[in-house]
């Protein structure tokens, strides 16, 4: 028969395996969103993809809606953490880099002056903190 000493040992096993599982899982996940603020940054659209952007803008509206969420990216892509974002400071879309900063530029060059707005949002916030953010055409 086992004594109570054995089934705390046991039990605490069972928690210390369970709390290394979480910190594995923790590390693997912030790895990947590493690797997604990088590709983030690193990538740029090119005409094609704008096109297609405007594209699915379209596909919404022919649906009945009057926005089309057009981006998601972690919110390090952006210089200041999302930060300006999150407090809706005029000038966030200075804070942004790769394919964001080139959406934010194509809307203030190309669909702006035809009456499209564009609402930048952080979507969630892991840990109390900005997650991620989304860029928002809108037409309605």
């Amino acid at each position: 028969m086992d004594t109570a000493a054995k089934l705390r040992q046991l039990e605490e096993a069972y928690n210390d395996a369970k709390q290394s599982a979480v910190r594995d899982a923790q590390a693997q996940a912030a790895i990947a969103r590493t690797n997604r603020v990088s590709d983030a940054i690193g990538r740029h659209l090119d005409p094609a993809q704008l096109l297609a952007v405007v594209a699915a803008m379209r596909r919404a509206a022919e649906k009945g809606e009057h926005r089309y969420l057009a981006l998601r990216f972690p919110s390090e892509v952006c210089t200041d953490g999302g930060r300006s974002i999150n407090s809706a400071q005029p000038g966030w879309g200075t804070t942004l880099r790769g394919e964001a900063a080139d959406l934010f530029h194509f809307w203030e060059e190309q669909l702006h002056p035809l009456g499209f707005g564009l609402n930048a949002e952080v979507l969630d916030f892991p840990g109390g903190k900005p997650g991620d953010i989304g860029l928002t055409f809108n037409w309605g």
